[in-house]
């Protein structure tokens, strides 16, 4: 007979088993993603405090009026925190690119003056150094006063083709007409560097009557996006204001021979306006 089989001894050593994985800490609280909409930012405001504040809006400030409790307001973010939630500089030039500065087309007509709005107040000095304001106000206020503005070189250089067809048609600038330019810059720190701005806005601008209704402004350039609600700061505008200081009239981007005719137009048609007249007791800026 064979040989029993031996009994089986002990097999190949087993490895350890791994060890349990540790439990994932908590994440920290504060660390919110970013609301991307307006309808996220409201959801998120009433609660958003300290530290989650910034973590949520980095590098700027939520309203302050955003973060208190109670009753939701329709006009809890400013026009500027709108638009740069929908737009930003990236989606400006983008529209630029697309439009080269036409945002919008000149009006038809003139705006009805119940349905105007005042043309924002500016005090400031204008290249020959000389105080000025920007409308002109009562009593020295024309019946027609074209204002143009820009934010950027881009949109300052179409501004003459606003100026120059309305100085050929109205010559003499007076009570029944005048001319007044805005230059932003956005910062107001850049205002210490007013005399390189100047220089450098003469040379561009060489004629004496040019210089005088030109006006720099530095650091207001935000509040008055704001207040007349600007699309784009890439682009130049055009307005005609009455002698109320009311705007009457929009446009912006190059002008084209269409435009130029309504705006000759309308201020005609406000020159000749035996009630366009300015407002008794309007105080100066």
């Amino acid at each position: 007979p064979g040989r029993p089989d031996p009994a089986p001894g002990p097999g190949p050593a087993r490895p350890p088993d791994p060890p349990a994985p540790c439990p994932a800490l908590p994440r920290r609280q504060f660390a919110c993603p970013r609301p991307r909409t307006e309808s996220e930012m409201r959801r998120w405001a009433p609660g958003l405090r300290g530290s989650l504040r910034v973590a949520a809006f980095p590098g700027r400030a939520l309203p302050r009026r955003a973060l208190a409790s109670g009753a939701e307001r329709p006009d809890l973010f400013s026009f500027r925190e709108r638009q740069f939630l929908k737009r930003g500089h990236f989606y400006e030039a983008v529209e630029i690119n697309k439009t080269m500065g036409k945002i919008y087309e000149a009006d038809e007509a003139l705006i009805p003056p119940h349905e105007s709005e005042a043309f924002p107040a500016i005090t400031d000095l204008n290249l020959l150094g000389e105080t000025v304001r920007v409308p002109l106000d009562a009593p020295h206020a024309p019946r027609c006063t074209l204002v143009t503005y820009s934010f950027r070189d881009f949109g300052f250089e179409m501004l003459d083709g606003w100026m120059v067809p309305f100085d050929a048609e109205f010559p003499s600038a007076g009570e029944a007409t005048a001319v007044q330019q805005i230059s932003f810059c956005e910062y107001a720190f850049l205002g210490f560097f007013r005399s390189t701005f100047v220089s450098n806005l003469r040379k561009a601008v060489p004629s004496e009557h040019a210089q005088r209704r030109l006006v720099l402004n530095f650091g207001g350039a935000h509040a008055f996006c704001e207040a007349l609600r600007v699309p784009n700061r890439l682009t130049g505008y055009a307005a005609l204001v009455d002698a109320r200081g009311r705007i009457r009239w929009r446009a912006c981007g190059s002008a084209t021979d269409a435009e130029v005719g309504r705006m000759l137009s309308c201020a005609a048609r406000l020159v000749e306006d035996p009630g366009n007249a300015p407002e008794v007791g309007r105080g100066g800026a």
